[in-house]
């Protein structure tokens, strides 16, 4: 077929016109890594997929995509070494290629488009180039680069994206197999580090990219399924195009005489394969092809086309060209580069990995569920998840939780306003408030309380005993059905969540919840304390978890423990974070690693306590910033009600107090700032980023990013209704300014207002609205305000006055140990502010077993 010719379809199968070109080098390599500056081999030339050395590879006998694997095969380096003499031969040739700049080695994922090189890749260009020359004087040299960038690699993956991870790992391969080429002293520890460090982040990329699954192990076809399909479509490819080309040679028709598909994807790919074919007229059809439309079991994949079908398609306008690639500058950027393309405003979750994912499972399958887990193992991610499918189903979900601040988080309400409780009617005896709840003044409430089908309580760490019990007694008075006895819970599916080794309830035992005696009239007895009526006993500080409550027992629930952390990578330090949490004692490497490690907290936030403490200090920060102006940016607030709605109308401003966003903003150039969105979680901006404000971008609304997803229109009619008011506050136009943060991981962003709309438990016909500019000052925040958060950087003072649990809430805020330092602490009191609460982990071993704490004993080497 002649060069110039241009191949191109439109599929029905794939609704798009695409060019085969693209197509067949996305066969030839799954990651599209053939692509070249000028085009050199014609359609023609077969010998261009001639792929039966580099491509036919042998199945390895296990998964390398399972952590488990990854550990096992790290007893096994000689293996490792054999496969490597084959990829080092490749190895000395990259330099050669790299410098033509007329094709990538296979290990890389191009961006073609893009003008400059990520930065891993140029790095490790330049590092082969150098291995391939190198000589016992540079040797020394080349390790010292290879290990500078394993301490980036390990001091950034928490920030990079999917892309980037992967990056990373196929750079550290290459570096593993330099280090087992080498027979020197050294060759064998270098390569143990280089291992571990290609284990943290091929863990990394399996969290991110939710491939991992616990069934690998016993469901080895599992775990080959897209290997297979990936082999199975170039090899077809190839022998598609070999066919075509060659229409008059037997051998090569007959081998497509017998491919048997294997998969409905196989043959939907052959489908669109024959669409090429039809679409070509200047393709010779071979007899293969014909027989292959025409008869066997295919035929449901591939009918006859008509004349007036495939004139159809020949005459559809051919798609534009594919860009052709542009030279690369010789210098490189950072993978986190200025490149700031459109991403508009996007605030979602990342993909469930399995774990999470079944958990979902089981809560839609209508059991009761208690879920735990460390911080950062996506407790949230999974309550969300499950909250939207559970309403998709048409279950009618009522969201609580102890505080303002967490429900708002969860577009909920707490568990006062959910019961249309004050706070002095839980000091009413239980007669008493079943009373007051009988009334007309709480008939609205009755109503929300019956028609409720599944009720979800967060954070139930900081919910009492004597609350829980409350609460499940009143609830089965009202749904009680027509005199009969209800069950527990008054028949409720109910979800609770929480880490019960974090924040504890506050004031518990304030009063009985059978009679509302007062704690200061109880008595002391061996047993605990009794009310004057012989209610008890109670242990104060035994007996206040929620667990402890005779409710808890009648929920019957199903426990769950999540296990997986994503907000670290380091394993050492996941570890010694699991020992803080657990309460298990900490041995000599323990405190080293959080004591004495070598942090770089420049920019850092301090966790604090109190609200007070963190605004003085983030004041006096801003007040030290002389040589900038202050922009102050006030918020834009509404409720809005539909027609239809009849509930109630007053009390909804306070949900405001409790807003993440604040009311008031003011913003200095230079300032240290903390990002409150997920912003763009691709490129690293989520809540909890920190940055510091580099300059202003003049207010454009044309510029303002376009919102996606749901209530897109009503957010960007109160950004918009921000914008304006802001403008017209400030008469002068250079005066009207977005500000543009320079965020720790390398990302330079102009930060737009965002609108954040609360339907509060889903009632219909009922919104919240809050616009602002998602920043607050980041030298300082509570460690209550901090739960859920990622933060790069951050210093905890141990002197400050912590309540058993929230040093550790604190610590694991961090997502890697660089990014942590510890201020005037030692030993003594980090093991004092860590505490322990036996309870608590009486309760863990009950219900999750010993291993659960077998697991994270011992050292964490």
């Amino acid at each position: 077929m002649p060069e110039e010719e241009h191949w191109a379809v439109t599929s029905e199968y794939l609704g798009a016109s695409f060019d085969f070109n693209d197509l067949v080098v996305g066969w030839a390599s799954p990651l599209g890594t053939l692509s070249t500056t000028q085009q050199t081999t014609a359609y023609g030339d077969i010998s261009f997929w001639n792929v039966s050395k580099d491509l036919q590879i042998s199945m390895p006998q296990k998964s390398l995509s399972a952590k488990g694997d990854l550990t096992r095969v790290s007893n096994h380096l000689p293996s490792l070494q054999h496969a490597s003499r084959v990829v080092m031969q490749m190895l000395y040739a990259y330099p050669r290629m790299m410098l033509r700049r007329q094709t990538f080695p296979p290990f890389i994922h191009p961006h073609w488009h893009q003008e400059h090189l990520p930065e891993a890749l140029g790095n490790c260009m330049s590092i082969s180039q150098l291995f391939a020359s190198r000589t016992p004087e540079t040797m020394p040299f080349l390790w010292k680069i290879i290990a500078a960038e394993q301490d980036r690699f390990r001091d950034k993956l928490s920030t990079f994206n999917p892309w980037e991870v992967h990056l990373c790992l196929q750079v550290m391969i290459i570096y593993m197999i330099m280090a087992m080429s080498e027979s020197d002293a050294d060759s064998k520890e270098r390569t143990a580090i280089l291992f571990e460090t290609v284990e943290l982040i091929g863990s990394r990329f399996l969290d991110l990219t939710g491939s991992y699954s616990s069934s690998e192990a016993t469901e080895p076809s599992r775990t080959w399924e897209v290997w297979i399909f990936a082999e199975s479509r170039r090899r077809m490819s190839c022998e598609l195009v070999d066919a075509m080309t060659n229409p008059g040679h037997s051998d090569k028709t007959q081998k497509l005489e017998n491919w048997e598909t294997g998969s409905d994807n196989l043959a939907a790919m052959l489908k669109v394969v024959v669409e090429f074919v039809w679409a070509s007229p200047l393709a010779l059809r071979p007899k293969a092809m014909k027989q292959l439309v025409g008869q066997g079991p295919l035929t449901d994949f591939f009918p006859h086309r008509s004349t007036v079908k495939r004139k159809e398609i020949e005459q559809s306008p051919s798609p534009l060209p594919s860009p052709k690639r542009q030279e690369r500058a010789a210098s490189f950027i950072s993978v986190s580069s200025d490149q700031d393309e459109h991403d508009g405003q996007e605030f979602m979750g990342p993909p469930l990995c399995k774990e999470q994912q079944d958990l979902v499972d089981l809560i839609m399958s209508g059991r009761n569920v208690f879920f735990t887990g460390s911080a950062g193992c996506g407790k949230s991610t999974v309550l969300k998840t499950a909250i939207t499918q559970l309403r998709a189903d048409g279950r009618n979900v009522a969201v609580t939780a102890p505080t303002g601040r967490a429900a708002l988080n969860l577009d909920g309400v707490t568990l006062f306003s959910y019961m249309g409780w004050k706070p002095d009617d839980v000091k009413l005896s239980l007669d008493k408030l079943k009373c007051t709840m009988s009334g007309k003044p709480k008939q609205k409430t009755r109503k929300s309380l019956r028609e409720t089908h599944v009720l979800v309580i967060d954070e139930i760490s900081m919910v009492e005993n004597n609350f829980l019990s409350q609460l499940e007694a009143v609830l089965c008075a009202i749904r009680n059905n027509q005199g009969n006895r209800s069950p527990p819970w008054g028949g409720l599916q109910l979800i609770v969540t929480g880490d019960f080794c974090q924040l504890p309830p506050v004031d518990p035992f304030q009063n009985c919840w059978h009679c509302g005696e007062t704690q200061k009239e109880w008595q002391v007895s061996e047993e605990g304390m009794i009310c004057s009526n012989g209610h008890g006993p109670w242990e104060i500080d035994k007996d206040k978890w929620a667990f402890r409550s005779p409710a808890w027992e009648t929920a019957e629930f199903v426990y769950v423990n999540l296990k997986e952390i994503h907000r670290q990578s380091d394993r050492p330090f996941i570890k010694t974070l699991q020992k803080c949490r657990l309460g298990i004692p900490l041995v000599e490497h323990d405190f080293e690693l959080l004591l004495d490690n070598e942090s770089e907290v420049g920019n850092a936030t301090h966790l604090v306590c109190k609200k007070i403490e963190a605004a003085k200090l983030n004041d006096e920060k801003l007040a030290e910033i002389t040589e900038h102006t202050i922009k102050e940016y006030t918020c834009e607030d509404d409720v809005w009600f539909s027609p239809s709605y009849k509930g109630p109308k007053d009390g909804f401003l306070t949900y405001f107090e409790s807003h993440r966003f604040n009311p008031k903003v003011q913003l200095k150039e230079t300032q240290l700032v903390m990002l409150l969105v997920n912003l763009n979680l691709k490129k690293g901006l989520a809540n909890g980023s920190q940055g510091v404000i580099v300059g202003w971008e003049k207010i454009d609304i044309d510029k303002l990013p376009v919102i996606e997803g749901p209530d897109a229109e009503l957010k960007t009619e109160h950004v918009l209704l921000f914008t304006e008011q802001y403008k017209r506050r400030l008469s002068e136009p250079e005066k009207q300014v977005w500000p543009v943060v320079r965020f720790n991981n390398g990302y330079k962003k102009t930060v737009y207002p965002v609108c954040l709309v609360h339907s509060v438990n889903g009632q219909p016909g009922l919104q919240l609205f809050r616009t602002q500019i998602p920043l607050i000052s980041g030298w300082a925040i509570t460690i209550h305000k901090s739960q859920g958060m990622t933060l790069e950087r951050v210093i905890v003072n141990l002197k400050s006055a912590f309540v058993v649990g929230q040093a550790c809430v604190a610590l694991s805020r961090a997502t890697t140990l660089r990014g942590l330092h510890i201020q005037e602490g030692n030993r003594e009191s980090l093991v004092k502010s860590l505490g322990r609460n036996p309870e608590v982990h009486d309760f863990l071993k009950g219900k999750f077993g010993e291993q659960l704490y077998a697991d994270h004993a011992g050292s964490t080497n």
